[in-house]
C-alpha cells in the first residue's frame, strides 16, 4: 500500500461533486437512457428507474450512457460484468439509497464509470462496492445505521476525487480489496482505510472520529 498524503482538500472535492455537468464520451453504437424521463436535460430513451436502465443497457454490448435526474432512488442496484455503462447523476441531488443488507450499488464491470451522485449505505451494509470507477461521488450512511462500510474496492476498482463521510462509531470508510483510492477525503468512526489485500491509496485525507480509531489499517493488523 502506498503512503497516504494530505494534499487534497475535501472542500474542493465536494464542489466537484456538486457542480459536475452531465457529460460522457459516447461511441457510435451507444444508447442514452434517461431516468426517470426525457426532457431538456436528457434526450434519449426514458426508463422509470436506475435498475431498469442498467438492465436495458445490457442488451447491446456497447458502453451506454445513463443520465439520472435529481431525486432519491432506493436500491439495491447492480451492474454486472459485461455491461459497461457511464452512469451520470446531477450532483449531490441524485441520491442512491440502500435497502436491506445488500450493497447500495455494486459494479462488477471494470470499464463502468459512476459519477456525480451520492450513495447512501443501509444499516450493516456497503455503500459502493465496485470493480469499476467512481468519480466525483459522495458516500454517506442512512440515519441510525451501524457497521457500515462506505466503499469496498475490488480488483480494478477505483474511487477518485470523492468524499466518504460516515458518523457511526463502528464504521469503516474504505476497504481496499486490490483497488485504488485516489485524491479523496474519507471520514469514518472506527477505521478510515482498511487494506484487505494489495491496494493503493494516494493523496487522500483520512480522518477517524472515534478516540481509539485507526486511520489506516493494513491487512493482518
Amino acid at each position: 500500500m502506498r503512503t497516504l498524503g494530505s494534499r487534497w482538500l475535501p472542500a474542493a472535492v465536494v464542489s466537484a461533486v456538486a457542480s459536475l455537468a452531465w457529460a460522457a464520451p459516447a461511441s457510435a453504437a451507444a444508447t442514452t437512457y434517461c431516468v426517470p424521463s426525457t426532457g431538456p436535460q436528457c434526450s434519449g430513451t426514458a426508463e422509470p428507474d436506475i435498475q431498469s436502465a442498467l438492465n436495458a443497457a445490457g442488451g447491446d454490448g456497447a458502453k451506454d450512457i445513463i443520465k439520472v435526474a435529481a431525486g432519491t432512488y432506493t436500491g439495491p442496484f447492480f451492474d454486472n460484468s459485461g455491461n459497461p455503462v457511464d452512469l451520470i447523476g446531477s450532483g449531490l441531488g441524485t441520491v442512491l439509497q440502500g435497502g436491506g443488507g445488500a450493497s447500495t450499488l455494486r459494479v462488477t464491470e471494470p470499464t463502468t464509470t459512476i459519477s456525480s451522485l451520492k450513495v447512501v449505505a443501509a444499516n450493516g451494509a456497503i455503500g459502493a462496492d465496485s470493480s469499476g470507477t467512481f468519480l466525483h461521488v459522495a458516500v454517506g450512511e442512512s440515519a441510525g445505521a451501524s457497521g457500515v462500510v462506505g466503499v469496498f474496492l475490488e480488483t480494478n476498482g477505483r474511487f477518485e476525487q470523492g468524499v466518504v463521510s460516515l458518523s457511526d462509531s463502528s464504521s469503516t470508510g474504505v476497504d481496499l480489496g486490490g483497488g485504488t483510492l485516489s485524491r479523496s477525503a474519507v471520514t469514518a468512526g472506527s477505521v478510515g482505510v482498511h487494506g484487505l489485500e494489495t491496494g493503493t491509496a494516494v493523496d487522500d485525507l483520512i480522518r477517524v472520529t472515534k478516540s481509539n480509531g485507526t486511520g489506516v489499517q493494513l491487512a493482518g493488523a
